[in-house]
């Protein structure tokens, strides 16, 4: 397998030396999103689902961690941390977005429950189509996150993956797909990764101080959510691979979608917490085999 670490690093690299000549390349960020989640549902074996009674606990799971829990501990961070204005428009859109795509390839990864993690990011996926347009209005006073921009979103990085995984997986392309999904998730992140920090290279050299101070709450809010799940997983009787997989749900959000919401209802300013969550979540990704690992 390539060198996730590697890759992401020259992808940083590049993004801070190209700046927005690289937006010519965000087209692709859906298109490597899509593909990255085919190989991950060709590789789950979908059997499991039909167990209606098994997929209770991880939707629930899901809407209350990922989507609540992660969605209030971002905002009281964000008040403790005296965030105001565009930036805390940005904040909030941020905390509302649905969850982060990343959660199923990187729990296939590390051998975590594919179950548990696809029901969950399904139903936090659910939640967002419910909740997000309300509550980014409401705690911001401002316009309303379309439900049809989430909907796509939803569209073409899940449900159609689904079902392109399950028709794949049906002529005999599982195999293939375990042999290439660690080199595919960790170059196609690094690609999208590339973008986003050209993209917003100006944003964050602009306001030092005010990003400065975002990093530490998203950095609280990933990592910090992250080593509290394990240590509370750890005094449980959870096996490992429900654990882990907990661990990655309740720490990554679809902080891109968050960026671009912001962008285009709040201006450049919002997109800040978006871009810097995404920032700090990919960094997460980097080690996260060692973040999620039980002794």
């Amino acid at each position: 397998m390539l060198n996730r670490n590697f890759i992401f690093i020259t992808a940083l690299i590049v993004g801070l030396i190209f700046g927005d000549k690289i937006d010519l390349l965000s087209f692709l960020n859906i298109p490597i999103l899509i593909f990255i989640m085919v190989v991950a549902m060709t590789e789950t074996d979908f059997s499991q689902f039909r167990d209606l009674k098994k997929v209770v606990r991880p939707f629930v799971a899901g809407v209350l961690l990922n989507y609540f829990f992660l969605f209030a501990v971002l905002l009281i961070l964000g008040k403790l941390f005296m965030v105001e204005g565009d930036l805390w428009s940005g904040l909030v859109i941020a905390a509302a977005s649905p969850p982060g795509l990343a959660i199923m390839p990187f729990t296939a990864l590390v051998g975590g429950s594919m179950f548990l993690s696809t029901v969950a990011t399904f139903s936090a996926f659910i939640a967002s189509l419910v909740f997000t347009p309300f509550l980014s209005s409401f705690f911001t006073g401002g316009e309303l996150i379309g439900y049809f921009e989430i909907f796509k979103l939803f569209f073409l990085t899940l449900v159609l993956p689904v079902i392109i995984g399950i028709g794949m997986r049906k002529i005999g392309f599982a195999d293939l797909a375990k042999r290439i999904h660690g080199n595919v998730v960790n170059i196609g992140f690094g690609v999208i990764f590339a973008i986003i920090t050209g993209v917003n290279r100006s944003i964050v050299f602009e306001n030092p101080g005010e990003i400065l101070r975002l990093l530490i709450i998203f950095i609280i809010a990933v990592y910090g959510v992250a080593y509290l799940f394990k240590y509370i997983l750890s005094k449980t009787n959870i096996d490992r691979k429900t654990a882990m997989s907990i661990i990655i749900v309740v720490s990554i959000k679809n902080s891109i979608f968050g960026a671009a919401a912001a962008y285009q209802l709040v201006g450049p300013l919002g997109a800040a917490p978006g871009t810097l969550f995404t920032f700090v979540t990919l960094s997460y990704l980097m080690f996260i085999e060692k973040i999620v690992a039980f002794k």
